[in-house]
């Protein structure tokens, strides 16, 4: 009997591949994860931005609930204290000084009017997309909104002081800013911060401005003026004044005053020489006043019902709170670059990077500043 063996050595070929085919599979293969990876990547994105907007608008929810209870329909005021020893010892007998004293600053809402029932899940707080976050663990959730006190033997603020890490993911000022820095629509900003440094006569911090070396540096005139303002309020013009008035219950009290006061910011003692126009205003609208955030707070912005421009201001146009801003496309949570923002009426809008306000690099500027805090 004879074989064919041609027939044998095809059906032995049949049998696996051959280097050449396994080499076009794996290229194949390669092709086709080349064009699905990018593909899976911005869908995995686009699912966390959506669920970094998802938290903003449960946290508008929160802040709507809050102002509908409270005096002229105000949302919180921002997360502002002095920390004291007796606050989790009030048997301290030690001295009180700059060193036993700790101020406490964040840009979120006060977490004396957020969580009172309005809002009871730390983890809203956080966006997916923020890897950095000191809050992703129960440890440091636990203490947000149920644990102001520190030791007064202690000086770790990462230990003592988790509700600090409130505005890591997103940032909220209290105040109506319609002016936030974008120079192309007028918006007053300044180079310098003097006024601002000058305003932290406290003894506990003071903000690392950084405007040398630096020709892009600017912030917005009007956040500069209303924080200064704010300053002088809560604690006078000196060091010695501020001791002369200090007392474990009245500075809180004086700076919670401070953080929910409407401010007139039309004066040079206030506005930056650079910018210093008495023809111009720095106000809400056409006005010198920098309101509060409420609701109905639109009526505070017309002083002409036939401007035009004065008639654009709505709730979905005043911007309440919004993720973290960086200088360049990658120092936002979100590519190509750009932040979800919270309105006042409770819609989320994603802003690109430049296009508007908030998402502006004189914001980045402003906020990056108080990162010592």
């Amino acid at each position: 009997m004879t074989y064919n063996s041609n027939w044998t050595n095809s059906n032995h070929r049949n049998g696996g591949f051959s280097i050449r085919e396994l080499l076009f599979s794996v290229a194949i293969l390669g092709l086709v994860l080349a064009v699905l990876l990018p593909a899976l990547g911005r869908t995995r994105e686009a699912a966390r931005r959506s669920s970094c907007a998802y938290n903003l608008k449960n946290i508008g929810y929160s802040l709507s609930l809050y102002a509908t209870e409270s005096p002229d329909q105000k949302l919180p005021p921002v997360q502002i204290h002095i920390e004291y020893p007796s606050m989790s010892n009030p048997y301290y007998e030690g001295e009180l000084n700059e060193f036993t004293y700790r101020f406490r600053y964040d840009f979120a809402p006060s977490i004396r009017a957020i969580y009172v029932g309005y809002s009871q899940d730390p983890k809203m707080l956080i966006c997916p997309s923020d890897y950095e976050n000191d809050m992703r663990y129960m440890d440091e959730l636990r203490c947000v909104g149920f644990n102001d006190s520190w030791n007064e033997d202690s000086r770790s603020f990462a230990q003592e002081g988790c509700i600090a890490d409130r505005d890591d993911s997103y940032k909220y000022y209290g105040w109506v800013f319609d002016k936030g820095g974008d120079e192309r629509r007028g918006d007053p900003v300044t180079k310098s911060t003097a006024n601002m440094e000058a305003s932290w006569f406290n003894p506990f911090v003071q903000p690392q401005f950084n405007t040398e070396g630096d020709p892009d540096f600017t912030v917005p005139m009007q956040m500069n003026a209303t924080l200064t303002a704010m300053h002088h309020q809560a604690w006078g013009s000196s060091k010695a004044e501020f001791f002369k008035r200090f007392s474990d219950q009245i500075i809180n009290k004086r700076t919670w005053e401070a953080s929910d006061s409407d401010f007139n910011i039309g004066s040079e003692t206030l506005i930056e020489s650079d910018v210093w126009d008495p023809n111009k205003f720095y106000g809400n609208g056409s006005t010198n006043t920098v309101y509060r955030l409420r609701n109905g707070i639109t009526r505070f912005l017309f002083t002409d019902i036939n401007n035009s421009k004065e008639a654009n201001f709505t709730r979905s146009t005043i911007w309440v709170m919004h993720e973290k801003i960086g200088l360049t496309p990658d120092g936002f949570f979100h590519t190509p670059g750009g932040t979800n923002v919270l309105y006042l009426d409770g819609h989320v809008e994603f802003v690109p990077l430049e296009e508007r306000a908030p998402a502006m690099k004189t914001n980045a500027y402003f906020g990056s500043q108080f990162s010592n805090l």
